[in-house]
C-alpha cells in the first residue's frame, strides 16, 4: 500500500427492503475518502450520507466468530465508553442459536476509542467490513465494506470525501428504526392517504425536516450534488459536537436543517 491512499467504500442500511414496481429498493452509498481519517470521522461521513443529524450516540462494531468464541471490537466515542477505557477487554458468556441447538459461547469484547484510531488500521484490505450503529433507541445499522484501495496518483478526485452513487433518501430521525422507515416510505410512494398526511404533519413540526417539501421528494432517489455539498461542510460540525461537546452555532444548525433550500 502506498503512503497516501484513498479508500472506496460500499455502505448499505441493514434490514431495510421495499418494493416499487416489482423492484426491490435498498438504501446504499458508494463513496471515497482518505484512508488516514479516524474511525470517528468515518462515522461523521456516514451520518451525512444517510441523513443522520448528529443528534444521537454512535459507534462502530466489528464481530468475528472464532468457533470457540466471539470477538467483538467496539469503536466508541470517549464519552460513550462510560466506565470502560481504550483497550479494555471484557469477557462474558451468551447463548446463541446454532443448527444443533442453543449453545453458550464466550464473548470477548474489546473497547477502542474511535477518535484515536485510523480506518487504515481497522479496514486493511478489500472486502474487510465493519458495522456502524447510530441511535441506540431506533438502532440504525449500516454495513460498510472496503471495495478498493487507490493511490492519489490513480485518482482524479480533488475533494474528499465524495459520494459516487447511491439509492434512497436515507433514514428519517425518530421514525422508529427500519420498521418505521419502511412504513413511512410505503406511504410516501402513494403520496396520499391519512397515514401520509400524518407523516407530513409530523415532519413539518420536526426541526430536522421542516425545511423540506416531502410532498415533492422521491424518497427512493438520491440527490448526489446536495450530499456532496453537505459532505464538504457537515463532518467538521459533527466532529465539534461529538469530540468537543460544542453546541452548533445557528449558522451550523441552519446548514444541518437545509435552510439553504428556502
Amino acid at each position: 500500500m502506498s503512503k497516501q491512499t484513498i479508500y472506496q467504500f460500499y455502505a448499505e442500511l441493514d434490514d431495510f427492503s421495499l418494493k416499487k414496481d416489482k423492484l426491490k429498493i435498498k438504501i446504499w452509498r458508494r463513496f471515497k475518502t482518505k484512508s488516514n481519517i479516524t474511525v470517528a470521522h468515518l462515522g461523521y461521513i456516514l451520518q451525512v450520507l444517510f441523513e443522520m443529524t448528529a443528534s444521537h450516540l454512535m459507534r462502530f462494531e466489528s464481530i468475528i466468530d472464532e468457533n470457540t468464541h466471539i470477538k467483538v471490537t467496539k469503536y466508541a466515542m470517549p464519552f460513550d465508553l462510560e466506565e470502560f477505557y481504550d483497550g479494555q477487554i471484557e469477557e462474558k458468556f451468551r447463548k446463541i442459536q446454532t443448527p444443533s441447538g442453543i449453545v453458550e459461547v464466550k464473548e470477548i469484547i474489546c473497547y477502542k476509542d474511535a477518535t484515536n484510531i485510523n480506518i487504515n488500521k481497522v479496514l486493511i484490505q478489500p472486502k474487510d467490513n465493519i458495522s456502524f450503529v447510530y441511535d441506540f433507541g431506533d438502532n440504525w445499522n449500516v454495513t460498510i465494506k472496503l471495495e478498493k484501495i487507490l493511490s492519489f496518483e490513480d485518482s482524479t478526485i480533488e475533494k474528499l470525501p465524495l459520494l459516487l452513487e447511491g439509492n434512497g433518501f436515507g433514514i428519517i430521525e425518530d421514525v422508529g428504526g427500519t420498521p418505521g422507515l419502511e412504513e413511512f416510505y410505503k406511504s410516501s410512494l402513494k403520496k396520499k392517504g391519512e397515514k401520509f398526511k400524518e407523516y407530513l404533519e409530523w415532519l413539518c413540526s420536526h426541526p430536522c425536516y421542516n425545511r423540506m417539501n416531502f410532498e415533492e421528494i422521491d424518497l427512493t432517489a438520491i440527490n448526489i450534488d446536495d450530499i456532496n455539498f453537505r459532505l464538504s461542510k457537515l463532518p467538521a460540525i459533527y466532529k465539534k459536537i461529538y469530540e468537543h461537546n460544542n453546541y452548533p452555532s445557528q449558522k451550523s444548525i441552519d446548514l444541518i436543517q437545509r435552510k439553504y433550500l428556502i
